[in-house]
C-alpha cells in the first residue's frame, strides 16, 4: 500500500481557506449577506456618493460586475443611483435608510465572526497580521 505524501498548503492557500470558512461562519449566520454587496455597501458607508467607477476601484471588481450587482441592490432597495449634476456622465450612487440598516446588521455579524477569528491573537499580532496581508495585497494589483 503506498503512503500518501502529506500535503503542506502554501502561504496563499491557507489564506484562501480561512477566507472560505470565514464565509461559511458569516453565512450561516446570516445567509442573505451578498459578497458583492458586502465590499459596496462597506466603501459607501465611508463614502455616500462616490461613483460607480470609484466603487469598481475600490472593490477590484470590474465595471459590469459593478453596474449588475448596484441594479440589483437597487431592485432589492439598498441604493439609488443618481446622475451627478456637475458631471451628467457620471452615476453617483447613494445608500437608502435600508442600504445603512442592511448594512449595520451585515457589519454587527461581521464584526461578531471576526472576534472569534481573531480570538487569542495580540494587537502586535493582529497589526503585523494587517501588515502582511497589506503587503499582498500591493503586490497583487501592481
Amino acid at each position: 500500500m503506498k503512503k500518501s505524501k502529506e500535503c503542506t498548503p502554501t502561504p496563499m492557500m491557507a489564506l484562501n481557506e480561512v477566507s472560505c470558512i470565514y464565509y461559511q461562519k458569516v453565512h450561516a449566520k446570516e445567509p442573505r449577506i451578498n459578497k458583492s454587496y458586502r465590499y459596496i455597501l462597506y466603501h459607501l458607508a465611508n463614502k455616500d456618493g462616490i461613483s460607480q467607477l470609484e466603487i469598481a476601484n475600490l472593490t477590484h471588481l470590474k465595471p459590469p460586475t459593478i453596474s449588475i450587482t448596484l441594479h440589483a441592490m437597487e431592485e432589492a432597495g439598498y441604493v439609488v443611483r443618481a446622475t451627478d449634476e456637475k458631471d451628467k456622465r457620471q452615476v453617483n450612487v447613494f445608500l437608502t435608510a435600508k442600504g445603512k440598516r442592511y448594512n449595520s446588521e451585515v457589519s454587527s455579524i461581521l464584526k461578531r465572526t471576526e472576534g472569534i477569528a481573531l480570538e487569542g491573537l495580540t494587537e502586535e499580532e493582529k497589526a503585523a497580521f494587517m501588515e502582511t496581508l497589506k503587503k499582498i495585497k500591493e503586490n497583487l494589483v501592481q
